[in-house]
């Protein structure tokens, strides 16, 4: 898994345990040499971070995790980085040169989480589904140094029967979510309400449900299309938000 903004490539690995396989001719000494260790093969999972600007005092770096701890989805910002991992549900955080700042805990099971400058925003579930509505909460952290407050916590909503399947901020720092019933839904920091932008199936209709969206820069959204092949084109927020008239 991985993700990038202007500063650099964040990435990191799931920690993994294999069997191994007693019976194969070509490993007999492997695996007399691991007997001890119940035979399984564990791999631990990793974290690098690779900025795109060596020439500044921030180098690449990597960072091992211990005792079978994973990470789960991750986040970066301006000078911080953040993983989730399991099975504890603890937040990591780093700083652009690889020191662990602090370490936080996450009580629900998280969905996604995205960062935008000073922002770590975070959804998660909240609860069962009911008649098909998905209980989702989005919580949105100020990463600034011995900060780490929570500066919004509320509701997300998902469109009935279905999941959120892209979550990210705007170049300007609107966040939006992207359910997989087509709707763009955009959240207003100033009065935290929500918002629908547009539906993909009133534009898209006959594969809506065969885009992904990139970003969102400048009042347009960048999409990936995967009919026949794949391919990028943008298509403009403001022309297609919904009527709310109707």
């Amino acid at each position: 898994m991985a993700c990038l903004n202007y500063s650099g490539l964040l990435m990191a690995s799931k920690a993994t345990i294999t069997e191994i396989d007693e019976y194969e001719e070509d490993d007999i000494d492997d695996d007399l040499a691991v007997v001890d260790e119940d035979k399984k093969r564990k791999k631990s999972s990793n974290i690098q971070f690779k900025p795109f600007d060596e020439s500044r005092e921030v180098k690449e770096w990597n960072y091992e995790l211990k005792n079978n701890e994973s990470v789960e989805c991750l986040a970066s910002g301006s000078g911080w980085c953040c993983v989730l991992t399991s099975p504890c549900n603890y937040l990591r955080v780093f700083s652009a040169d690889g020191i662990q700042k602090t370490l936080l805990c996450q009580g629900t099971p998280v969905v996604s989480m995205v960062g935008y400058e000073n922002l770590l925003a975070i959804v998660s579930h909240a609860g069962p589904p009911v008649y098909g509505m998905q209980s989702m909460r989005l919580k949105v952290v100020n990463m600034d140094d011995r900060d780490y407050r929570t500066v919004v916590e509320t509701e997300c909503p998902v469109s009935k029967d279905s999941y959120i399947s892209w979550m990210g901020f705007t170049e300007e720092g609107q966040f939006m979510t992207f359910d997989s019933d087509g709707i763009i839904r955009s959240f207003n920091f100033r009065n935290q309400q929500w918002t629908p932008v547009l539906d993909f199936k009133i534009k898209y209709q006959q594969f809506f449900d065969k885009l992904w969206i990139v970003g969102s820069p400048m009042e347009k959204c960048l999409l990936l299309s995967s009919l026949a092949h794949l391919s990028l084109f943008l298509t403009s927020l403001r022309n297609l938000k919904l009527d709310v008239s109707s």
